[in-house]
C-alpha cells in the first residue's frame, strides 16, 4: 500500500497517519479523521469535500495535505 496526501487522490482510501502540529492533529481527529478510518473524496478547485461516516466536511488544501491516505481494498 502506497500512502499518499489526501489532496493527491481522486476517489476513496483510508486515512494511514495526520501530520503536523498536535492542535492540528486534535483537530483533525475531533472532525473523524483518524488513522483507520475510511473516506471519499471529491476535489473542487480550492477545497476539498471529504465524506466519513455520515459526515461531510469542508478542507482547505494545506489542512488535507496533513492526511496520509492508503488505498481502500474492500468496499
Amino acid at each position: 500500500m502506497t500512502d499518499r496526501p489526501l489532496i493527491a487522490i481522486k476517489n476513496r482510501g483510508v486515512i494511514t497517519q495526520v501530520k503536523g502540529r498536535i492542535e492540528e492533529f486534535s483537530r483533525l481527529v475531533s472532525l473523524g479523521l483518524a488513522p483507520g478510518r475510511k473516506i471519499k473524496v471529491h476535489i473542487n478547485d480550492s477545497i476539498i469535500i471529504v465524506e466519513v461516516d455520515n459526515s461531510v466536511l469542508v478542507l482547505d488544501r494545506q489542512l488535507a495535505s496533513k492526511i496520509m491516505i492508503g488505498d481502500q481494498h474492500e468496499d
